[in-house]
């Protein structure tokens, strides 16, 4: 639900449920910074629109930042202290903020839940009309900034003020699981609110009476491989709970650290950790299962223990060192992901796709991990190319220019020699990795699905987004990379597989080509994801090439929060020609025409003599361009005289004439079916592959052709005139 229109929806849900238009906003039981923030902004944004919005939570506040935050900036909020809202507020549609009835943090105050709006990672969907969960954000704060945006409305500065504390505190001053929103909202904010009151209050958490808790926590810790565990015995906030497992994190030893308060009135328990392969999320509802409940992200999580339940300390700790220990035994690495999202396990891994040792990875965690679904990176056509040996042999290259693909397997073909090489080079066919995938699949007897989108579509939509210069250096591209003589180490192809190296090249591909980079990388990003969310399974492995992986988590985490719907069938869909492009199809062929037939007015002479001089120049040069291809001499002769035949009908190129000729003539052998990777990174090899040089003939005839045309036109005005 993320994107344009978000607010106007919950506002229509919240008008069609509230006649009085009174309204709950509701933050989680334990509220911070951010779902106070949070709340407060999206009821005075609600009030834009004569809306009566309460704000209630439940818990307690113990914070003392956020104690200063709300009566500095005037936030009014009331406690629940029953199970349900006033009566007067009962009736009235509820909006929880940071929180979500499903993760157990937010139950509901009112008889109807409205809508849900939150930033954490679910372990269900909520039952209500509105969910705004985006688990890539880094605070609630920033998305309903962007509801402001959305709404056309400058937030007051009191409000910018309470987004930006929100933000600071909950991306840990931008350090911590930053999205592109929070950055943006961050952005907005800065120059709106008081972002130096907001430091003030939000960097002022601690007292000095929290200086014997701090003394309490070094005196019980425990400190084992990597893990850092404490206990306190006395009554404290969860603020200062998290601020002591932030600090703690902080001793270059230690990987996760664990705080748990095992006396006072909540028992709360919260889990940091530094490795991205470490899950905190995982590792608090490991150790409370049973005793407890928690969750959160893979860095910070938090949770509560039953206090109905006699728990030892010792027992505690041996529950938070096994989740730790097995959170360690299956660690992901850096080129993998492991996501927790809607009560289901994905996990996303990132392969160089001619890279041995990814081959070996691929089967390694699909064994490991026994998944009940597994995709991967290819569609269907891909896979029987690559699996099938007679694949390429049965290639019709005629039917090929019949049907109009001629530049798209060219194209095609280019884009897969430099990768063929790589992997000539050290022994791996290109697309291995995902073959693996599939035989590690079949021989567990899981399930697996093909998720990619098919290769003619993308390369027709890449095509078509270009406008003319982004389609001159794309061929100019891919040219270049099919006679390149670049060698890349093993080493060198391993550092593919990581985030920091693939970020650079991704940078420099939006630069170079931004629309062929929003096809080939977005898109497909969005694709993927959506085909490996409906693939369905409780716990499932995705092999993808690694510069997908963070955009596919991205979107992963969208489809959890917003219901996972894509439309793929507008992912699917070649984009219609620019007016240009058609234009150009129609307009030079009519201007020809109408230039010989003014001649015939000045003179018939006059008319033959243009008339004839086109067909030379037109024909001869589409002939020329076959002769440079080293076509058959019938071929030669068809692109002369087919050239001013295909300019007359728009429809047809010249390159279907003389491409059908050569194969014909020319018919391709098994050979060079079976070299064709090869043979298309030199000259040599084209001129030698009969099926090369029948796509070259298609295309330098249909260059040479177009050529003819454009030098036509003014060739045939001065002729004129």
């Amino acid at each position: 639900m993320e994107g344009t229109g978000t607010f106007l929806k919950l506002k229509e849900i919240l008008e069609t449920h509230s006649a009085d238009k009174k309204v709950v906003i509701q933050t989680h039981d334990f509220p911070d910074h951010d779902a106070v923030a949070a709340a407060f902004a999206l009821a005075e944004l609600l009030k834009h629109f004569d809306f009566e919005p309460s704000i209630l939570y439940r818990g307690e506040i113990r914070s003392h930042s956020l104690t200063t935050m709300i009566g500095e900036l005037g936030i009014s909020l009331a406690r629940v202290r029953g199970d349900m809202a006033p009566p007067e507020l009962v009736k009235c549609p509820c909006v929880i903020v940071d929180g979500n009835p499903a993760n157990a943090n937010a139950r509901e105050t009112t008889e109807f839940l409205a809508g849900v709006v939150d930033h954490h990672g679910n372990s269900a969907q909520p039952e209500c009309p509105f969910i705004d969960i985006r688990p890539d954000n880094g605070s609630s704060s920033s998305m309903v900034a962007g509801y402001w945006e959305e709404a056309g409305l400058v937030p007051a500065p009191d409000i910018a003020t309470a987004l930006l504390m929100g933000i600071e505190m909950d991306t840990d001053f931008l350090s911590r699981r930053v999205s592109r929103n929070d950055l943006d909202s961050f952005y907005r904010l800065f120059f709106l609110g008081d972002w130096q009151s907001a430091s003030r209050i939000v960097k002022t958490s601690l007292c000095q009476a929290d200086l014997p808790v701090l003394k309490m926590a070094v005196n019980n810790a425990t400190i084992t491989d990597g893990l850092f565990f404490t206990y306190l015995t006395v009554d404290c906030s969860q603020e200062l709970i998290s601020i002591l497992a932030d600090f703690f994190l902080r001793l270059r030893e230690i990987t996760v650290s664990v705080i748990v308060e095992i006396k006072g009135r909540d028992h709360h328990v919260s889990v940091r950790s530094r490795d991205q392969g470490i899950s905190a999320a995982k590792i608090v509802r490991e150790a409370l299962k049973d005793i407890g409940a928690g969750g959160g992200h893979d860095h910070m999580a938090g949770g509560a223990l039953d206090i109905s339940l006699r728990i030892s300390r010792s027992e505690i700790f041996r529950r938070f060192e096994k989740a730790f220990s097995n959170a360690q035994e299956h660690k992901l690495k850096d080129n993998q992901m492991r996501l927790e999202l809607g009560g289901r396990e994905i996990i996303l891994v990132g392969t160089a796709h001619v890279s041995k040792e990814s081959i070996d990875e691929v089967g390694k965690v699909i064994r490991e991990n026994k998944p009940d679904m597994v995709c991967v990176e290819l569609d269907q056509g891909r896979y029987t190319a690559m699996t099938q040996k007679d694949n390429w042999e049965s290639l019709n290259v005629i039917k090929v220019f019949k049907e109009g693909r001629g530049f798209l397997l060219l194209a095609n073909l280019v884009l897969s020699s430099f990768q063929r090489r790589l992997g000539m080079e050290f022994g791996v066919k290109p697309g291995e990795e995902m073959c693996a995938a599939v035989d590690a699949a079949y021989e567990l007897g899981v399930p697996y699905t093909f998720c990619d989108r098919e290769v003619q579509i993308t390369l027709r939509r890449a095509w078509g987004r270009c406008g003319f210069w982004s389609k001159a250096k794309l061929l100019a591209s891919l040219i270049s990379s099919a006679f390149t003589t670049e060698k890349l180490s093993e080493e060198e192809i391993e550092n593919l597989k990581k985030r920091s190296e693939l970020d650079g090249m991704m940078n420099e591909l939006a630069e170079y080509l931004p629309s062929v980079k929003e096809t080939l990388i977005d898109e497909r990003d969005r694709y993927l994801a959506a085909r490996i969310w409906s693939a369905g399974g409780k716990k499932s492995v995705a092999v993808l090439g690694a510069g997908h992986l963070a955009g596919v988590r991205s979107q992963l985490e969208h489809l959890a929060g917003s219901g996972g719907e894509e439309n793929l069938a507008a992912l699917e869909t070649i984009p219609p020609q620019s007016l240009l492009s058609k234009s150009l199809g129609i307009v030079i062929p009519f201007l020809i025409v109408a230039l010989i037939a003014a001649g015939f007015f000045r003179g018939g002479d006059l008319s033959l003599s243009m008339l004839l001089r086109w067909v030379l120049l037109n024909g001869s040069l589409a002939a020329l361009g076959t002769i440079i291809a080293l076509g058959h001499p019938l071929s030669v002769l068809v692109s002369f005289i087919g050239a001013p035949i295909a300019t007359i009908n728009p429809f047809i190129g010249v390159g279907l004439f003389s491409g059908v000729t050569e194969a014909s003539l020319r018919k391709p052998k098994v050979e060079d079916a079976e070299n064709l990777y090869t043979d298309i990174g030199s000259l040599k090899g084209i001129y030698r592959n009969r099926i090369l040089r029948a796509l070259l003939v298609f295309l330098l005839s249909s260059l040479g052709g177009a050529a003819g045309n454009f030098i036509a036109i003014p060739f045939l005005t001065r002729l004129l005139f």
